[in-house]
This record gives structure tokens, C-alpha cells and sequence, in this order.
């Protein structure tokens, strides 16, 4: 018992001097350093792809189709530069053919009776008896009329003066294969005069025709067979020149598939001579296409494509080392071409004269996000979200003002599936103007550390810095690479905050 009493006056004693020299606490300041982390996997390929494909316009030209068994994300964008029909200017020969035709009808007309071959107008025909009456025909007007000597010795075509082989002309013309022609159209057609003499007339002409065609001329000067240049093609490369603005791309393709065909679907053969050019816009310097016939074989039904290379890799002609600067222009590119007979001692043919020719052009990119800096320092740079809306949400400046008491860093780190990013900054920017708030990130490695400081937190809040509208640049070291795999994920992320809160008692 005397011994609790002694306690407690000890007790009373140790008290009364601390109300002397000490005041009783007002408050409870707590610190320390909390954090979050959770493992789990977000795909960031399908995102990352669908920020690539945003930035080409949708047109109907173009396709986007993403490639499913490369390593590194993949991208095969096909162009469809040009797809129409052309014709071969033929004015001169058609008014020459003209002038044969108006020859041969006044002749037929006025030399030729065809009550000889029908007797019986509308009866059955004997063709080995009309292939002689046809025989005998062809050889009267032979010996009757000069048709070489009715003939002009020359003809201008696409400034070019043509001269004419009339002895080619007539030996095709009273050839046995033209008077079977003759038979030939006659059979197939009605039994009557009139019949009788356009199949006369139209066979003559065929003749003359093909015996024109089958000239060769020589042009002491090129001639210019097409030039678009007056409807140009926009290829909208503008987009991926922003976001891919300062790197090259390792193992870029880009191929121009050049295609000419005529109406039976064969390749000309007057190709052989021509020169096709490929023009920019923007200075850059014309191309002359040393290889076309075949097309890009691309699919253009499908989204997706699970080839690790262009499907005709090795036709076309090579446009890589272009397009790798056209992409650094960061602007939309206005192309067109120009077919050029090239003059020379070789002559030239004119059977592709008059044919309709389909004309096709195709602009194949296979575009890897493998991506290697240059030899300086370089950036580039895109915007997040749309309009001038604040990153946090906030409506005010001082929405944060409470929070920024009591944190005074925050720390995101997030970690990848697979290593990125080697000698870059990502920098996090505020486009308000006025403000020269931002945030800088160094990335490295598989692990990805945003941190942000208890200064950078009062800056965000400061009335100069609201909104924070962010544009995300990221700032490239020399040599500096950055490879996106095709199947990259986020596996873990984790949230620290250093905390310093007072609490008032």
C-alpha cells in the first residue's frame, strides 16, 4: 500500500514539471511512404496499332493491314497510285485508215458485182465457189487499180513523221490469208449486196490496218505517251512522318508496282522502249521505273496479313531509300507519272495504236517499328486527348492544392513484357500557352519509371500551368533505338507516394 502511494506522488511530481516547461502536443504529423504494385498483363500492341493506323487519313485508296507473324510490330500499307484505262492517241492513223476506207468503198461500189456471187440473192452459199469468186476478185482489182499509188508516202503522228511501206501494204492486202478474211465475213453474215460489200470493205481495211501496224517507225525525238501531272496523287504520309520524325527505319520495303496491259490482257510490246518516270512534289528527285510487269499480289480483302515479307518482294522496283526520306518530310506527298517513247535507231512498231490499255499503279510500304537515330540528337512529338481539356480532369487550378499538402512525390513505375526503349526521354509537356511545365522521363530496359517531385507537384498547380493540356515528345539520343514487338504487354505496374500529412488534434 505505501508503495502505490509513492508511485503515484512520483507521478504527480513528473507532471507538474512538464506543465512548467512543456506545452501539451496540438497535433499528430504522419510520414511515410505507402505503395501499390499488382502483377497482371495489358496488350499494348493493339493500342499502339491503333495509334499508327489514326494517323492516315481513310481513303479508299489507301490500306492499312497489320502483318501477324513478325516479331517486330508490322504495318503494310498499300497504295493505289493509279487504276485506269488509256488510249494510245491513233488520230493519224485512224484519218489515214479513213482515207483507205473512202478508196476501197468507191471502188467496191463502182468495180465489184456482187450479183455474181448470189445469183439468187438470200440462197445458200458455196464456199469453195465464193473462196475462187473471191480469189478472182482480189486479183482483178490487183490488176485494175493502183492502190499503192493512191496511198500518201507519209503520215505525223505524235510528232513524228511515219513513212509507208506500200508494198507491205499491198502484199498483205491480196494475200490469200485476206481474201479467207473476206470468205470469212461473208459467211458469218447475210446474203445480201449490201452485206456482201461492207464484208468486202471491212476485210480491206482490216488488212490495211494490220499492214500499217506492223511498220516500223523511227523517232528522231522522245515522245510523251502520258504525263498525270495535271491530276496528281496525294500519298498521305504525313501522319507517320510526325510520329516516326528523327529515325530510320530498319528493314523498311517500299516497292512502286508498275502494270500495263491491253484490252486482251497482254503486255505491249512497245514497253520495251518506253521510259516510265515517277515525280514529287517537295523537290525531290524524279525516278525513272527500270522494272514493272507484275503487280504487288496484295490482298486487299483482308485486314491482316501473315507473311513476314512483301508478297512479290523481288518485282516491282525499289522505292525504300524515298519513302525513308518522304517520311522525314512529315508531309503529304503529291506524285504523278510520265510514259516516254524513248527515239533511236530501233524502230518502233505501231500495233499497240488505238488499243485501250489498263494502266496500274500500286505503292507498297512494309513499314517495322524498328527504329534506329541518327547520328545527332533529334525528337518528335504528338498530342493526347482532344482539345484543351485538363490531363487530371481538374476545373480549377486549385483542385490540387489540398492533395499537393500531403504528397510530396509521386513515383509510377511500369514494367514491359519485352525491352523498347534504348537512349530516349519521354518528356511530358504542357501545351497552355504561357506554361513551360513538364515532366522528363529517361527510358531504358523492360522498366519504365515515371517520378514526379514535391516542386513539380506545386508548378502543376500554380494557376500559370492550368489546364495541363500534355503533348508527349520524345527526346532521342544519337544512335538511340526503339523496337516495338509485335506482342508487347504490360506485366506489372506499381504506385508509390512519399506522404508527409499533419493532423491537427
Amino acid at each position: 500500500m505505501k508503495k502505490h502511494i509513492g508511485y503515484l506522488a512520483l507521478s504527480v511530481l513528473v507532471l507538474s514539471l512538464l506543465a512548467c516547461d512543456l506545452q501539451i502536443p496540438t497535433g499528430v504529423r504522419i510520414v511515410g511512404s505507402p505503395n501499390f504494385s499488382v502483377n497482371y498483363e495489358l496488350n499494348l500492341s493493339e493500342h499502339l496499332g491503333d495509334l499508327i493506323a489514326s494517323v492516315l487519313p481513310e481513303d479508299e485508296d489507301l490500306t492499312i493491314i497489320r502483318c501477324t507473324n513478325t516479331q517486330i510490330m508490322t504495318f503494310m500499307i498499300h497504295f493505289n497510285a493509279m487504276n485506269q484505262e488509256f488510249e494510245i492517241p491513233d488520230d493519224a492513223i485512224s484519218e489515214l485508215l479513213g482515207e483507205v476506207g473512202d478508196i476501197v468503198d468507191t471502188f467496191v461500189e463502182e468495180s465489184v458485182d456482187t450479183s455474181e456471187l448470189f445469183p439468187d440473192e438470200g440462197g445458200e452459199v458455196d464456199a469453195e465457189a465464193l473462196a475462187e469468186v473471191i480469189g478472182d476478185l482480189m486479183n482483178e482489182v490487183n490488176d485494175t487499180i493502183n492502190l499503192a499509188a493512191l496511198l500518201p508516202d507519209t503520215f505525223e503522228w505524235m510528232g513524228v513523221d511515219v513513212s509507208i511501206n506500200n508494198d507491205s501494204i499491198m502484199d498483205r492486202l491480196f494475200s490469200d490469208e485476206t481474201a479467207d478474211k473476206i470468205v470469212e465475213n461473208i459467211l458469218n453474215g447475210q446474203s445480201t449486196e449490201d452485206a456482201i460489200n461492207n464484208a468486202i470493205k471491212d476485210a480491206v481495211r482490216e488488212a490495211v490496218f494490220e499492214a500499217i501496224a506492223a511498220i516500223e517507225i523511227v523517232a528522231d525525238q522522245d515522245i510523251e505517251l502520258i504525263n498525270t501531272e495535271e491530276d496528281k496523287f496525294t500519298l498521305p504520309l504525313e501522319g507517320i512522318g510526325d510520329i516516326l520524325k528523327g529515325f530510320s527505319i530498319a528493314d523498311l520495303d517500299a516497292r512502286v508496282y508498275l502494270t500495263v496491259t491491253d484490252e486482251n490482257g497482254r503486255v505491249p510490246d512497245f514497253l520495251s522502249r518506253t521510259e516510265v518516270v515517277l515525280s514529287f512534289d517537295n523537290e525531290i528527285d524524279d525516278v525513272t521505273i527500270t522494272s514493272f510487269g507484275s503487280g504487288s499480289n496484295v490482298n486487299l480483302s483482308n485486314s491482316t496479313y501473315g507473311g513476314t515479307a512483301l508478297p512479290n518482294p523481288t518485282g516491282g522496283f525499289s522505292l525504300t531509300n524515298i519513302i525513308d526520306n518522304l517520311l522525314n518530310l512529315e508531309q503529304d506527298v503529291n506524285i504523278w507519272f510520265k510514259a516516254v517513247l524513248k527515239g533511236g535507231n530501233e524502230g518502233i512498231a505501231l500495233d499497240f495504236l488505238g488499243r485501250d490499255l489498263n494502266i496500274k499503279a500500286e505503292i507498297v510500304i512494309w513499314l517495322p517499328l524498328s527504329l534506329q537515330a541518327g547520328s545527332s540528337p533529334t525528337e518528335f512529338s504528338f498530342s493526347i486527348g482532344e482539345g484543351a481539356n485538363d490531363l487530371f480532369n481538374r476545373s480549377s487550378a486549385s483542385d490540387f492544392e489540398e492533395l499537393g499538402d500531403y504528397i510530396k512525390s509521386l513515383t509510377i513505375r511500369v514494367g514491359l513484357s519485352d525491352p523498347v526503349f534504348s537512349g530516349l526521354e519521354i518528356v511530358l509537356a504542357n501545351q497552355t500557352a504561357g506554361s513551360d511545365l513538364e515532366f522528363r522521363f529517361p527510358i531504358s530496359g523492360t522498366n519504365l519509371e515515371f517520378s514526379i517531385d514535391e516542386n513539380k507537384l506545386a508548378e502543376l498547380n500554380s494557376p500559370e500551368n492550368f489546364p495541363f493540356v500534355p503533348e508527349i515528345r520524345i527526346e532521342i539520343n544519337p544512335n538511340a533505338t526503339l523496337s516495338i514487338p509485335r506482342n508487347l504487354s504490360v506485366v506489372n505496374f506499381a504506385l508509390e507516394a512519399d506522404l508527409e500529412y499533419y493532423i491537427p488534434l
